[in-house]
């Protein structure tokens, strides 16, 4: 073979390989820029649903304290939260809410509290009945995560690369592919840090 059939072939080969590897580098980033928005997404659905729920909660359960008769809509309005959180929370967090609408309930049926024995619930902790909802809140697997995640944790300094991006293998690629991927990995954790 002609020596100027090999270089123009080695040079194609080589260009190719060079495209290929920027078009794993960019559909692997996009992955990872997805699921991160998708996390951050679906984080924040979870924090407004349970603000939501934990100021209707709060005005209930001092309505109950020192009233007899209910507000059976605002009643319904948290049973349409805890039917919410079914869809998007984990059971514990579902179960702690539906302990909370129960409690609602049966300070309704109890006479009402003076401000005397309000201060007494005080300071014995039992006028926070929404304690163990928000630390349930607090220990579930997808809100750590988000939360490491948007802390820096989650992730080492690097991201994970694929095999051809390894620094060892490194020399084999084409320089040019691996900053490329590196770059638009950087940015996509910049990128979702500042959302958050």
């Amino acid at each position: 073979m002609d020596t100027s059939v090999i270089s123009a072939f080695a040079a194609l080969a080589g260009a190719a390989i060079g495209g290929f590897t920027s078009l794993v580098a960019a559909l692997v980033s996009h992955r990872v820029q997805a699921k991160a928005e998708r996390l951050a997404h679906d984080q924040l659905r979870r924090q407004e649903l349970y603000k939501e729920f934990i100021e209707q909660a709060s005005e209930l359960y001092i309505h109950a304290l020192q009233n007899d008769k209910p507000n059976v809509s605002a009643l319904m309005r948290l049973y349409a939260e805890i039917s919410r959180m079914r869809i998007l929370s984990s059971p514990a967090v579902v179960k702690s809410a539906d302990q909370i609408v129960k409690n609602i309930v049966r300070a309704y049926l109890e006479p009402n509290k003076t401000f005397p024995e309000l201060r007494e619930m005080a300071d014995s902790g039992l006028i926070d009945p929404l304690r163990n909802f928000s630390e349930a809140c607090r220990a579930e697997p997808s809100l750590r995560t988000a939360r490491l995640a948007y802390e820096g944790r989650a992730w080492k300094t690097q991201p994970v690369l694929p095999w051809c991006f390894h620094p060892r293998l490194r020399r084999y690629t084409s320089r040019w592919a691996y900053c490329a991927f590196r770059d638009r990995a950087f940015t996509a954790r910049k990128r979702v840090r500042a959302r958050d």
